[in-house]
């Protein structure tokens, strides 16, 4: 049973004294649309005992997130760092429409862009729309970190989770998406990037344009994808191999439910899977974890079906209890 948000919970979030658990259920609490006027009270009172009066520069934040959220097809929830974090959160979620007055007549100084982050829950996919007009995808249990506004001589993001981007074309101005192991270099394409934390592997597949994926491991060392091209680099020793797919495969995933593998190993596709359908997968048998599997998935499968797909040669056991999956070689 999850656990009930209330103010202790909220205030212990924000303090960044919360346990993980806790705080992915608040994430996912925030992300909600049908706040009620007690969560909405519940949390201008958290914002009104932050315990100083926000300045300019803190409002001024609020209109930049304000205004960005409003671009965004859904909701998200955003978390800054240090008290302009927790100020500029609960402002956007609970009293967003309360501020359109007030920003009108708020003297906006000219200040260092903020960073900003928005996170796609267990289930769920995110889209966010950019300061530069670039819109990212975000995969379930994916977050985005990123400027208010793109105001030096790059477009820097970072990135925990997997993504599709599309990215606004700017020669001047190189976007560059760091993620895990790799630095994705680009001046306007579409691509699919997957880094989670447990992940094995950092993968990078190229549907349209040009990147340059930089080691971040081996440090001067560079791949130069071409459209239908991907290269993995291993989170370990930095090794890198390239490989080809069909564009179509990740075009199409992430405009849906869908869900691609391309020569991924089974312990990332589990973590993939986890994310997408809010389960625990324990694989037992570490021989699994590393083997490779090509798979699409397109027809908004249940878990059930996809982990029957996986074990189509018969060679697993697969069982349930609860929201924890258990799989192992047959004997």
């Amino acid at each position: 049973m999850q656990k009930r948000v209330d103010k202790a919970l909220l205030r212990a979030y924000f303090d960044g004294v919360c346990t993980e658990s806790d705080a992915r259920t608040v994430e996912s609490w925030l992300a909600r649309t049908d706040h009620t006027a007690e969560d909405t009270a519940m949390l201008e009172d958290i914002f009104n005992s932050i315990g100083a009066t926000p300045d300019s520069r803190t409002r001024a934040e609020f209109a930049e997130v304000a205004t960005a959220i409003r671009r965004s097809r859904r909701t998200a929830w955003y978390r800054r760092a240090g008290y302009a974090a927790a100020a500029a959160v609960i402002a956007l979620v609970a009293v967003v429409a309360s501020f359109d007055a007030a920003e009108r007549a708020i003297p906006v100084e000219v200040v260092a862009p903020q960073m900003l982050e928005a996170y796609a829950p267990c289930g769920e996919s995110l889209e966010v729309a950019l300061p530069d007009g670039s819109v990212i995808v975000l995969a379930a249990d994916s977050r985005l970190t990123y400027p208010a506004s793109f105001d030096g001589d790059t477009r820097n993001v970072e990135l925990v989770g997997e993504c599709f981007a599309s990215i606004a074309k700017n020669p001047e101005k190189p976007f560059i998406l760091t993620s895990g192991s790799v630095d994705v270099v680009v001046k306007g394409t579409q691509f699919n990037v997957k880094s989670r934390r447990s992940s094995s592997e950092v993968e990078v597949a190229l549907v349209e344009g040009s990147v340059l994926v930089e080691n971040r491991i081996k440090a001067g060392e560079r791949v130069l994808l071409e459209p239908g091209q991907l290269v993995k680099i291993d989170n370990t020793d930095g090794s890198a191999s390239v490989g080809s797919f069909d564009t179509e495969l990740y075009a199409v995933s992430n405009t849906s439910n869908s869900l691609a593998f391309v020569n991924q190993r089974f312990g990332d596709i589990a973590a993939s899977l986890e994310s997408a359908f809010g389960v625990k997968i324990k694989i037992l048998d570490a021989a699994l974890l590393n083997e490779r599997f090509y798979a699409a998935f397109v027809n908004d499968e249940t878990l059930d079906q996809i982990l029957w797909t996986f074990n189509a040669a018969e060679t697993m056991d697969i069982t349930r209890d609860g929201d924890t999956v258990y799989i192992s070689l047959r004997k």
